[in-house]
């Protein structure tokens, strides 16, 4: 579900048209209602159980589903049918707007009809992010504000003539992502998740901020005391999501460990349903079907056709928002997971938060310490705006980015620079995309996971050595099953690091004795091979379309030749995210 909301006047026709473009669930009626001095139009399926909620006193809207942990609610007085009023009455009766009271990623919009005001309570990380504009079209002194859950319903809804930010589009070509707060519209913000928040006509005023910083002193005494409490972390958020899918609860599955901690980590590991999508009934589906086996669960695999992508491109964009990266869209399109009703679970962020995935290290052991020095190294793509002129402000954004994570996290900065909020990291278009297809929850990514991740040393999460010490016991079930990289959960470091090597160098040996007999490459990975998308034919066809169509006059000259650089390179990533820019920027023309 997403929503918009303003102070200002709307034209109601243009706003259904909106949702109906942008909302994966075009045939849902989108509401249109006045509460007070705000218009407010919401579309699209909720999560099962948080349904808007309306009394004599209030009007709620929830996104994502904040539910409330074990020691907040009694898991046998759970009751799926209430659970915004649930939400909202903890959060009057209680007065306590700690995000660490819900887990999940989440934003709760609250109406008080009695004071005419509102209010939003969202998650720490940014899982569900929100975006805003001022106007003041008439230089009256009243202004107009304008917010919503969807960047591009935000822009296609309100009067104004949504002036594309051309710095931010060669932001996403080299970076996959856009710095926050900006977004691809000059005049259209991110608001800085973390907080509880008043709205005004002038904005969002902050009532209490929850930013999580880093402690001088590190909270654990020792890794095992950090790794007993991730692991504790985890395994709460799995109980009660466990009941709130009422014991239907599925799983999206891999070959690898982090996916397979969370199964192994359940009480009943045979009551979910796993899911793993590939290419084929390759190396790494197998793998996943021998661990279900194993933990006595149900399996399916989804096998993903060659042209996956590029058959489902534009949904893929629109659904994934302007600025997230399309092709993290790998369940847009499968009836299985086209339904809003299933709960879903899954690892995303196990990397990010808990191995210190976004730590640049120096030959896979040290801290690169002078990160600006290092900069345009951060991606494959530091060519892209080596030269032009776009490298300066580019630069700029991302170094008070840099400075802002510094304030907030000393030394860890350079590990939360492309963590917080989650939209600085591309893989999160995952859950931005999923929570619009289905209920979906990501325990590694929850905000007290993020907390944990924040107040643990980065030397420990390195190697994977606290994940390893959580998630020991669990990895015990099955600890003969390689993962899909040939290594094995159930050991640390020191046996996993040499094995990895070995393989790695056999692999490598393997793809050049295929290259040179002509042997047919399989794709054994869980990913498509981005190459063949690249290089297919309906890719190919996109590519002469973009120097056919009038783009150059909605982004300007010199943003339109990075795109089409972008969509001429050798890296697949790079000319899929110009793909992803030339898909929006065709829709965005059309929908004008």
């Amino acid at each position: 579900m997403d929503y918009l909301i303003t102070n200002g006047m709307i034209d109601e026709g243009r706003v259904v048209d909106s949702f109906k473009k942008y909302s994966k669930d075009s045939d849902t009626d989108t509401v249109v209602k006045r509460i007070g001095g705000w218009w407010v139009a919401f579309g699209g399926s909720p999560y099962p159980g948080f349904e808007p909620f309306e009394d004599d006193n209030y009007f709620v809207l929830v996104l994502g589903a904040p539910l409330l942990r074990a020691d907040r609610s009694d898991l046998k007085s759970f009751r799926r049918s209430d659970l915004t009023a649930q939400a909202l009455n903890y959060l009057i009766a209680e007065n306590d707007h700690d995000p660490n009271a819900f887990l999940g990623g989440f934003q709760i919009v609250v109406f008080d009809k009695i004071s005419n005001s509102v209010s939003i309570f969202n998650d720490k990380v940014g899982l569900v992010p929100i975006y805003y504009s001022n106007l003041n079209p008439d230089n009256s002194g009243f202004n107009e504000l304008w917010f919503s859950s969807h960047v591009d319903v935000l822009a296609r809804s309100w009067p104004s003539d949504n002036a594309i930010d051309a710095v931010s589009v060669a932001d996403f070509l080299a970076f996959q992502t856009v710095t926050f707060p900006f977004t691809f519209y000059k005049d259209i913000f991110q608001v800085d998740p973390s907080s509880w928040k008043r709205v005004t006509a002038d904005g969002f005023e902050i009532l209490k901020d929850f930013t999580v910083q880093k402690l001088d002193v590190c909270r654990y005494s020792s890794i095992e005391e950090s790794a007993d409490h991730l692991f504790n972390l985890v395994k709460e958020a799995e109980d009660r999501i466990y009941s709130y899918s009422g014991g239907c609860l599925n799983i999206l599955f891999s070959g690898g460990e982090d996916s397979r901690a969370l199964l192994c980590t359940l009480d009943d590991p045979a009551k979910v349903r796993a899911y793993t999508v590939c290419d084929s009934f390759n190396a790494e589906a197998r793998i996943a079907k021998t661990v279900c086996d194993k933990a006595g669960c149900e399996w399916e695999l989804v096998e993903r056709p060659p042209t996956h992508y590029m058959d489902n491109i534009l949904s893929s964009v629109r659904v994934s928002e302007s600025h997230n990266f399309f092709y993290h869209a790998h369940f847009n399109g499968f009836e299985q997971f086209d339904d809003s009703g299933k709960v879903f679970m899954g690892g995303l962020a196990a990397d990010a938060f808990c191995k210190a995935a976004k730590v640049r290290k120096v030959s896979g052991f040290g801290i690169v310490k002078d990160y600006d020095k290092e900069f345009w190294q951060y991606r494959g793509t530091k060519n892209l705006l080596k030269t032009g002129a776009f490298h300066d402000p580019v630069f700029a954004r991302r170094h008070r980015h840099n400075l802002d994570a510094k304030k907030k996290y000393g030394v860890s900065w350079q590990e939360y620079h492309a963590l917080y909020p989650a939209s600085m990291n591309t893989n999160f278009a995952n859950f931005f995309i999923n929570r619009r297809l289905f209920a979906s929850f990501e325990p590694f990514a929850d905000g007290s996971v993020f907390e944990w991740s924040v107040q643990t040393p980065v030397g420990w999460k390195l190697n994977r050595r606290v994940f390893h010490l959580a998630f020991k016991e669990s990895f015990l079930k099955c600890w003969s099953i390689p993962n899909s990289k040939g290594t094995f959960p159930y050991f640390g470091y020191r046996i996993n690091g040499p094995l990895l090597w070995g393989i790695e160098n056999f692999k490598k040996r393997m793809r050049g004795l295929k290259r040179r007999f002509n042997a047919r490459v399989v794709n054994d990975g869980p990913w498509p091979v981005w190459r063949n998308v690249v290089q297919s034919d309906k890719f190919r066809q996109q590519r002469i379309q973009a120097h056919e169509t009038p783009l150059r006059s909605l982004l300007g000259s010199e943003a339109f030749e990075l795109l089409e650089t972008s969509l001429d390179s050798n890296d697949p990533v790079q000319a899929l995210a110009g793909l992803h820019v030339k898909t929006w920027a065709e829709d965005f023309m059309q929908l004008r």
